[in-house]
């Protein structure tokens, strides 16, 4: 019995080999992690957290100390603890800065990223 020709695929041309289709799976493989890596990433392991002390109905400008880049204002930010209840909202923000009021007196934990 006459032996069989190896399977070359014919996006591959008749040179194929296991070196050329281990490439090729290398450049598809890089392809999909650079399109997918920015949806997977976390915006909040770049974020920065403070102590921040409010007065009631005073606005209160906290230099957020994150580093952007590019960007002009930060992704996102949360009140991450808070010692009375109350609320809190933000006024203003911009590349180095949050301006954040509250209606009652409080010491809150803020991030920032």
């Amino acid at each position: 019995m006459p032996a069989r020709a190896a399977f070359k695929p014919p996006f591959l041309g008749a040179s194929a080999d296991a070196g050329t289709l281990a490439r090729v799976f290398a450049a598809f493989v890089g392809a999909v992690v650079e399109v997918v890596a920015p949806l997977l990433a976390n915006p909040r392991s770049s974020s920065t957290v403070q102590r921040v002390a409010l007065v009631a109905g005073v606005p209160k400008v906290v230099t957020h100390k994150l580093s952007l880049g590019t960007a002009k204002v930060p992704n996102g930010w949360a009140i991450t603890d808070i010692d009375v209840n109350g609320s809190v909202f933000r006024v203003a923000w911009d590349a180095t800065t949050i301006t954040i009021q509250s209606g009652s007196t409080c010491n809150i934990t803020l991030e920032v990223w």
